[in-house]
């Protein structure tokens, strides 16, 4: 079973940098550094290198539930390198393109790009705002082929390793090795294990034991699906691999869609579009017209006079999953009111519409959902991350924008507020 976290939760495929790693990292001897430096070695002496990777987090159950719970889908992305330079990282959501001279950044949610002239030297420090990694780019041996730093830099966030041992994984011969990193502000260990293939040497698959750092989540899907989870893993499998196998150069260049906009900065940074949420407070909500399930076309406008709570969610954001039967209870003790609308904003690809029907039943989720596939809707309000909540009051007016999974007393709160008229707007004009 699994699920992939919304973007506001990407430390779970790489914790958080630790701080600057000493000059030596406790344990990375014998066959641990033989096999760490040889799967970079190879890396670098690689000529080209390209393959599939698959990113998931699995959720481990103390026992097998009568009904296992829906909890998402994989995402999966294509890496391309050749030297000098150049390099391509494709996802659904997400590219990253560089000819060895120019930087494509590409947000295919947001239809927006931004292209720019490739740096130097190429960062990966998590602290670093225009890093690769910052970007999105959570791939090991990409951080290999893109840097010259030493074994020990390339691994700085670790707090030791723990052991190396020959192993059968995935039907081949590999070498597991074991450790721990840190994840900051408290230091909360977090066990990782990364196989390397023993016949080419190159890392097969990384998993990240985030079960501390994701205790609230944890909590929050057992007392919602009524499952225990033992571990929650964050993994990525790297499939596919190919060294030294030619590469068509138009994988190197990046051509915008006629739709897509060049832009400075994107409008999906999260402190920019929280701003501009907050900017949206007591402001008119932005029109919505979108299709649901049935094909019908379902407008904000169909709602005026009425309070509408909006919770943008999808079935592969891991917290929606955890706060969506907060949300249907929410419709059940406002279902008879004729002024409350609840209303749901699914973010499902358009080819996942089937995975949604079937969670919305597995979940007997029955509040109205719109389909908001290409993004405009989130775009419209800014949204940084999801779960998020949206709720509009009798005017019209947006009366406050949460980003999160929140209890029942505090979602009716705000719904209450609503119809008493406490908007934002009514508090500024106060």
């Amino acid at each position: 079973m699994r699920t992939i976290l919304c973007g506001c939760l990407l430390l779970t495929v790489f914790p958080a940098s630790a701080p600057a790693a000493e000059k030596t990292i406790p344990g990375l001897e014998g066959l641990t550094r033989k096999v760490i430096t040889r799967a970079v070695e190879v890396y670098r002496s690689a000529k080209t290198y390209q393959d599939r990777s698959v990113r998931s987090t699995d959720f481990e159950l103390e026992s097998e539930p009568k009904k296992p719970p829906a909890l998402g889908r994989d995402v999966e992305a294509a890496f391309y390198h050749a030297r000098p330079g150049r390099f391509r990282y494709e996802s659904a959501d997400l590219t990253l393109v560089c000819d060895g001279r120019t930087f494509w950044h590409h947000q295919a949610r947001l239809g927006q790009y931004i292209r720019t002239r490739a740096p130097e030297r190429w960062s990966f420090d998590r602290e670093d705002e225009e890093s690769l990694r910052a970007k999105g780019l959570l791939h090991r041996p990409a951080q290999s082929m893109l840097s010259n730093l030493p074994v020990e830099e390339l691994f700085k966030e670790v707090a030791r390793f723990e052991s190396a041992r020959p192993v059968e994984h995935r039907e081949k011969k590999a070498i597991v090795v074991h450790g721990v990193m840190r994840q900051p502000p408290d230091d909360e260990e977090v066990p990782f294990d990364f196989w390397f293939d023993e016949a080419s040497g190159v890392l097969m698959e990384t998993a990240f034991d985030v079960t501390g750092p994701m205790a609230a989540l944890k909590q929050s899907l057992e007392r919602q699906e009524g499952v225990r989870v033992k571990r929650i893993i964050s993994r990525i499998r790297y499939l596919d691999v190919k060294l030294d196998e030619p590469i068509p150069e138009v994988r190197f260049t990046f051509n915008p869609a006629e739709e897509d906009e060049k832009v400075d900065e994107f409008s999906s940074s999260m402190d920019a579009r929280m701003a501009r949420q907050k900017k949206l407070l007591g402001k008119p909500a932005p029109a919505i017209r979108l299709k649901d399930l049935a094909g019908r076309t379902v407008g904000l406008e169909d709602f005026k006079g009425k309070v509408v709570f909006i919770d943008f969610w999808a079935t592969w954001c891991g917290p929606c999953v955890a706060a969506i039967p907060g949300v249907q209870k929410l419709h059940e003790k406002f279902k008879d009111h004729r002024d409350v609308v609840v209303l749901g904003v699914n973010c499902d690809d358009p080819e996942d519409e089937q995975t949604v029907r079937d969670f919305l039943k597995e979940k007997k989720i029955t509040f109205a959902q719109i389909l908001d596939s290409d993004g405009k809707a989130r775009l419209a309000y800014s949204v940084p991350g999801i779960p998020c909540t949206v709720v509009i009051d009798r005017k019209g007016l947006i009366a406050s924008i949460e980003v999160g999974g929140h209890d029942l007393e505090e979602m009716s709160a705000w719904v209450n507020a609503a119809l008493k008229g406490q908007s934002a707007g009514d508090e500024k004009e106060k």
